[in-house]
């Protein structure tokens, strides 16, 4: 099928169209002057433009058959395709900065895509067996259990992220690098503790649980882990222990691990924050299991 017949302009002589009583070929037409565009939420020097998100904030434009056939074309330039040539470096930037903006504006499967780019571009700019590759897998762990709360694939995740930990060579030169390298490893074992629990794996749990709080005890050491962030991994942890020990109608213990989360809470937060509200209630409910 010819250019022609694709884009339903008829074939074998040239086409007039009537505009307001005079004819016109299409090559007398003047091209419409292009209208400069200041809201796109990057600029340039950040290496992101709206072409290259083929994929608008707004779900309710449902695209045509022409549309989508359109957007799947490269660009020409003399007749030839346009090239990507954005270094890969500049494109993990971009989607870092979309997973921030689509996880504020509650595009949740449009955070999971853009995690799976930082997945693979990190591979490339890293390698298979750097800690940063495991990072990649112990975020989109995280976003699939609590954006999605498919513990399955949280698992798969974390569970690749820890081969990478423990069968790779991880050296640091900085207090702050082995503080990102620990970092890793508590959101590894966290997630995948609490992804075992969901799925009434509940002794792996424990362990990972176990090893979580030995990863803080690490961070404890280091200097430029302040007493703010060792409280926010101090908090994570004792939630998690408490719904599992809950799960597992250990109520007595669950009980003890909720009180010690509320005094973390309210040590951290303050007495009157908003984010001991669903505590509370979680202890409301396990007080009628006592």
């Amino acid at each position: 099928m010819s250019d022609e017949e694709e884009f339903g302009i008829g074939v074998g002589g040239p086409m007039v169209v009537e505009v307001k009583g005079r004819s016109r070929t299409p090559g007398s037409s003047r091209s419409p002057r292009r209208h400069h565009n200041d809201s796109d939420e990057y600029s340039e020097d950040d290496g992101w433009s709206a072409s290259e998100d083929n994929e608008s904030d707004d779900d309710s434009v449902v695209p045509t058959h022409r549309s989508q056939r359109m957007s799947q074309r490269s660009p020409r330039k003399n007749g030839r395709s346009k090239i990507d040539m954005t270094p890969p470096d500049k494109k993990l930037k971009v989607a870092e900065k979309k997973v921030v903006r689509f996880t504020e504006n509650g595009k949740v499967d449009k955070v999971i895509t853009e995690l799976t780019k930082c997945l693979a571009l990190n591979r490339i700019l890293h390698g298979a067996g750097h800690w940063k590759l495991a990072r990649c897998h112990a975020n989109l762990a995280e976003a699939y259990l609590d954006l999605k709360s498919y513990a399955v694939q949280a698992e798969y995740h974390t569970e690749n992220a820890k081969s990478i930990m423990l069968n790779s060579v991880t050296s640091y030169t900085t207090d702050q690098e082995k503080a990102d390298i620990y970092d890793v490893l508590f959101k590894i074992y966290y997630i995948q503790g609490r992804a075992l629990a969901a799925l009434k794996k509940y002794n792996e749990a424990d362990q990972m649980l176990a090893k979580t709080e030995k990863v803080i005890g690490e961070l404890n050491k280091l200097s430029c882990v302040d007493d703010n962030q060792l409280d926010d991994y101090e908090i994570k942890l004792t939630q998690a222990t408490a719904r599992l020990q809950w799960k597992q109608k250990k109520f007595a213990l669950a009980s003890s691990q909720y009180d010690k989360l509320l005094k973390l809470m309210e040590d951290r937060y303050g007495d009157d924050s908003i984010l001991l509200i669903p505590v509370y209630q979680e202890c409301g409910k396990i007080s009628f299991d006592l």
